[in-house]
């Protein structure tokens, strides 16, 4: 172990907008790790909340930043350039962390294995929340777990990860995954699931993909072009207060949509067309065509209804019956805003939450 004078700066980035709602127990967990509180920064970019948000940040000795474009993205960006820390933490405003030794145990997993970025081992469903989550926190959205097929519940992820990759080094906190240089990639955002970089490794290495917003996401499928290792911890898993209620996951998915498909050269540039493009060498001609099938999945029923009983079967969880509409949505909302792009009609920019309207699209 080395000593706690040697340990490097790590700056945490978190997104906020609105954020009262769970900020003061992100803040508390972030407190309560055992990582040098001096060697800890807590940076928040603020995409111009009207809450508490600002004010209780400063108090409790947040650094603050203006997010000047509302969505998370861009906030990501400023905070990478602004961070102080050699490593980086992305941890969203409505993540908790459930342990107090998830910085120390990335931190210790960067040192000794030399990887460039450390994972946590997934979401857990706060047991007060909605069980909309529990759907949530595994796969993100009907498309995602479509395409993907990779959960990232705890209870799943690691061993998922382990039947398709290598795992070449660990111990009793965390292990080395060696993805391969031929596999196809999983989902994986290096901006998202309390995630640490090494901050000044991608700066030196990756200079002009960091001067890009939009890029920041694909992070990891930059890094698997010269480095196939990164590290995974085994008990640092998030507590995810994703959506209150179904309108709000269903608004989220259509953000999404709504982006991907209206707006690729900047918020969906971070999305699923970029990321396909990254990984076209790696998934092969059934892997770039396999998109194509979700809207027949879906719209036929049948096989997402399949689906979700297989799910179900394996979770145990009530939010997996919801997959089968979820998808039908999701497939709904794909075919109307293609077709208002083939009639020449593009829905202007909007933030996370759909309230604000962002004007340099």
């Amino acid at each position: 172990m080395k000593l706690e004078s040697n340990l490097p700066i790590v700056t945490v980035v978190i997104a906020t907008y609105n954020s009262m709602k769970v900020l003061p127990r992100t803040l508390d967990a972030i407190f309560s790790q055992n990582y040098p509180k001096d060697k800890l920064e807590i940076l928040l970019v603020d995409g111009g909340s009207t809450d508490n948000t600002i004010h209780y940040g400063k108090e409790r000795g947040c650094k603050v930043e203006h997010n000047p474009r509302t969505e998370p993205v861009f906030a990501k960006f400023v905070g990478f350039n602004e961070a102080k820390g050699e490593l980086l933490v992305y941890l969203d405003h409505d993540e908790v962390y459930s342990q107090s030794n998830c910085i120390r145990d990335q931190v210790d997993c960067i040192r000794e294995y030399g990887v460039k970025t450390v994972i946590s081992a997934g979401y857990l469903n706060p047991k007060e929340e909605h069980f909309i989550n529990d759907y949530i926190n595994e796969y993100g959205d009907p498309f995602s777990l479509f395409i993907y097929r990779i959960s990232k519940s705890p209870v799943v992820f690691i061993s998922d990860l382990r039947e398709k990759y290598e795992v070449s080094l660990e111990n009793d906190r965390y292990c080395s995954v060696d993805f391969g240089e031929s596999k196809p990639l999983p989902l994986i955002e290096l901006l998202a699931m309390g995630t640490m970089i090494d901050r000044a490794f991608f700066s030196k290495k990756f200079s002009n993909v960091v001067s890009v917003p939009e890029n920041l996401p694909h992070l990891f499928y930059y890094l698997m072009s010269i480095e196939t290792k990164i590290g995974v911890c085994k008990d640092h898993s998030l507590y995810h207060y994703s959506s209150e209620s179904i309108d709000k996951y269903l608004r989220k998915i259509s953000w999404r949509v709504r982006n991907n498909v209206h707006h690729t050269d900047d918020v969906g540039a971070a999305g699923y067309l970029m990321r396909e493009k990254m990984m076209a060498k790696r998934s092969g001609k059934f892997g770039t065509a396999k998109k194509y099938l979700f809207i027949p999945y879906s719209i036929l029923v049948f096989p997402a209804l399949l689906d979700s009983i297989y799910l179900f079967s394996q979770r145990k969880k009530k939010a997996f019956f919801f997959h089968s509409p979820l998808c039908f949505y999701t497939a709904s909302q794909i075919l109307y805003h293609m077709g208002l792009k083939l009639l020449g009609k593009k829905p202007h920019l909007r933030s996370y939450d759909g309230k604000k309207e962002i004007k340099n699209d």
